[in-house]
């Protein structure tokens, strides 16, 4: 989930992999109602999956040459003939470094002193944050500093000697050209031959590692210090961001992201949302190239700005712990085969040696498009004239269990898969592994899945609702999202859960739990609406659900679970999950769209999301009260063609929003890029917390089959602006 640490002020991450283990190098907000900055250590935290983060190490600066302080700033690693060495900022006086055997330490002071500080040329300004980069030639260099401070207004590099604990020449301005977003914290990576130089979500890239750069876009994704990292065969972001509602008790997301052709990165919002390593069944779809796990970097720049991975005979792609899964669940591919002949795909648990549980047939490029011998087909876009460039949608029957499952994709070019065909039985063979190398052709180009149901489903992690004093998140292997929030036996916890009630009616509640010491007794309630008393059997902390009927508004629904007395037992709350008839109405988390400007958020007055635990899905868009400043909800479903006689869907949309104190605030709003006939009006809702936010509703035209936009600008005077949360979109009834 993100933030991958929940709740503890684990900030400004430097991520790197070392012996096949991830390490976190990070800075530690103190407290969570600070006034200002305040960082009293480091923490070194480690994972093999990027989702259970094991705490390696606090390091005091009691421990070094600088001595206590409270300015315990930005850090960074590198490893080098067998010996690992940490660099630590001390404010913005100066950078320190550490030396170990161990990439989690202990360090030791290698200098008894700083590496650079501000006395060291230019003099008298900033020297901090430090990013330590290795060339593919071994050569590693140190770059610090903010390119804000006068009279520099630049970041400092510089060559590290051998031992990499000293300056092989002196400190350089680098030249960055084109700069929209001057800050501190610089990062550097290398992809593909070129050199990024990165800074929060901003990017440039330069032939040179000294320079000069250009500047080429922003990913719009979080707005503190970023940093980029390959695990497993996928390139990951990390990022700092804000854990509402304190902007100086940060955290840390990580999340994939891709390359485009001509060198931008992009980060997708809905798994930034998430996190990595972890999805849900109930998500709409699943893209290919947010795998956890793949032999190679095997993503595809798409004509249309999406992302698809090409896999070649014996490829795999893992996505481990994919929640909310239903027993015998069908998955549908959207893919088309690359190669001339028929292409296999099995899906396997586990790994590519998994047992099978699925398969199903993708036809090759020269053939006609037909369903599959084990799956039914349909294409699905790209070009009417060209065959070849034709998606499509194919599905498979599976033989799981509910629950969890850890996913494995395997392709070849041949009718059955490796490993008995007996999809119910025996263990797969392993994988002939064959020839790698760029020029090796892939055989099936895989965009997305997603799994079929015949109901709608919303789903909440208690990481992401709001809990009441006393619930605490405690790790638990068997659960969804490997933790359950506790302690809902004490008088005066809760529960309180965000969750999509579609066009409203009758749903039901299922809330997976585990309990002991006895029956725990807690009161439901809906909307403000108290339904009562409900009982939740001792389970011995196995996790099983309770189901219950709800009655729902249209759009979103808050659920609260309370205590009201002291009790004895034990009852940790898995996840919540609302099951409604299928339909077409939906709710889209502003979060998960785009904000503009694209730049470093509340530090420079611009649009930012926040982690908030009152908003669906856990994250809001916040500080949209600039003309001029607004958000994006994209990948709006048109639903089918020919929905009426214009050829149009007509829908109303519901926005959830909150706007603090009574006046009101205009937004432009556009769908499909086209303007509405008036403005916006939200009314203020007395308070900037969502639980008391209000919603407003508007009517509009969608294109069936196609893929929608909608987009509030800010118009009218300046104001704080509202806090975007969410849009519903409801099909008007035929």
């Amino acid at each position: 989930m993100n933030p991958i640490i929940w709740r503890q002020g684990v900030c400004d991450p430097h991520v790197h992999v070392f012996e096949d283990k991830v390490y976190l190098y990070a800075t530690h907000d103190s407290s969570f109602g600070a006034g200002g900055f305040r960082m009293l250590d480091w923490q070194i935290w480690s994972s093999v999956d990027l989702v259970n983060w094991k705490l390696e190490r606090t390091i005091l600066p009691e421990e070094f040459y600088c001595g206590k302080l409270d300015q315990c700033w930005a850090v960074d690693a590198a490893y080098r003939d067998g010996k690992y060495y940490w660099y630590f900022s001390t404010g913005a006086w100066g950078v320190g470094v550490g030396v170990s055997d161990h990439p989690a330490g202990p360090f030791e002071d290698a200098l008894g002193g700083p590496l650079v500080d501000f006395r060291d040329e230019p003099a008298g300004i900033p020297k901090w944050d430090p990013c330590v980069f290795q060339d593919d030639d071994g050569s590693a260099y140190i770059i610090v500093g903010d390119c804000r401070c006068e009279p520099c207004c630049a970041y400092m590099m510089g060559k590290l000697s051998d031992d990499m604990i000293h300056l092989a020449e002196p400190l350089r301005k680098v030249e960055y050209r084109g700069n929209i977003c001057p800050e501190d914290k610089a990062s550097i990576h290398k992809y593909n031959g070129r050199y990024y130089l990165t800074h929060s979500s901003s990017v440039a890239v330069s032939d040179n590692v000294y320079g000069p750069y250009d500047y080429i876009g922003n990913t719009g994704c979080n707005v503190d210090h970023g940093s980029y990292f390959t695990f497993r065969g996928q390139t990951y972001f990390a990022s700092g961001g804000m854990d509402n509602p304190n902007q100086f008790y940060r955290a840390s997301f990580i999340a994939p992201c891709h390359y485009r052709d001509n060198g931008e990165i992009v980060v997708d919002q809905k798994i930034m949302e998430y996190g990595s390593g972890q999805y849900d069944a109930s998500w709409k779809k699943i893209d290919a190239s947010w795998y956890f796990a793949a032999p190679r970097d095997c993503k595809k720049e798409e004509t249309d700005g999406s992302f698809a991975v090409s896999l070649r005979e014996g490829d795999y792609l893992e996505f481990p712990n994919i929640s909310s899964m239903e027993e015998n669940a069908v998955i549908c591919f959207q893919a088309m085969a690359e190669a001339e002949s028929p292409v296999t795909i099995c899906v396997r648990e586990g790994n590519k040696n998994g047992k099978i549980i699925g398969k199903c047939e993708i036809p090759g490029r020269e053939e006609k498009d037909e369903s599959g011998t084990e799956a039914d087909s349909d294409p699905v876009g790209k070009s009417d004239d060209d065959s070849r460039e034709k998606y499509m949608e194919v599905r498979c029957a599976l033989n799981n269990q509910e629950g969890k499952l850890n996913l494995c994709i395997t392709v070849e070019q041949k009718k059955e898969c490796s490993g008995d065909s007996n999809v119910t039985g025996a263990e797969g063979k392993n994988l002939e592994e064959t020839e790698t190398g760029k020029d090796r052709q892939g055989i099936l180009r895989l965009s997305s899945f997603s799994f079929e149901s015949e109901t709608d489903r919303s789903v909440a992690q208690p990481a992401l609702c709001e809990a009441g004093r006393g619930a605490v998140l405690e790790p638990c292997a068997e659960a969804s999202w490997y933790n359950v929030l506790k302690n809902l036996n004490l008088r005066d916890t809760f529960i309180e859960a965000v969750m999509d009630g579609g066009s409203g009616g009758d749903g039901t509640l299922e809330i997976w739990y585990h309990g002991a010491d006895g029956d725990t007794e807690l009161w439901l309630s809906v909307n403000g609406a108290e339904q009562g008393a409900v009982i939740f059997a001792d389970t011995e902390k196995k996790i099983e659900k309770l189901s219950l009927p709800v009655t729902l508004k249209p759009g979103l629904n808050r659920i609260r679970l309370d205590c009201r007395a002291f009790q004895t037992t034990y009852l940790g709350i898995d996840r919540l999950v609302l099951i409604r008839k299928k339909e077409k109405a939906v709710t889209y988390p502003a979060a998960n769209g785009q904000v503009f400007p694209r730049g470093n958020g509340c530090w420079d007055g611009l649009p930012q999301r926040e982690c908030d635990p009152q908003a669906f899905t856990g994250r809001t868009v916040k500080y949209l009260g600039v003309p001029g400043q607004g958000c994006i909800v994209d990948g709006i479903d048109g639903g089918e063609a020919g929905a009426d006689e214009t050829g149009r869907r007509k829908v109303t949309l519901i926005f959830h929003y909150a706007l603090a104190g009574e006046k009101n605030s205009s937004y432009r709003l556009r769908v499909n890029g086209k303007e509405q006939e008036a403005d916006l009006i939200f009314p203020g809702t007395g308070s900037g917390n969502l639980a008391d936010g209000g919603e407003i509703t508007a009517e509009a035209e969608l294109m069936p089959g196609e893929v929608n936009v909608i987009e509030l600008e800010k118009t009218g005077e300046a104001d704080g602006g509202i806090m975007f949360d969410a849009v519903t979109v409801i099909p008007e009834e035929k």
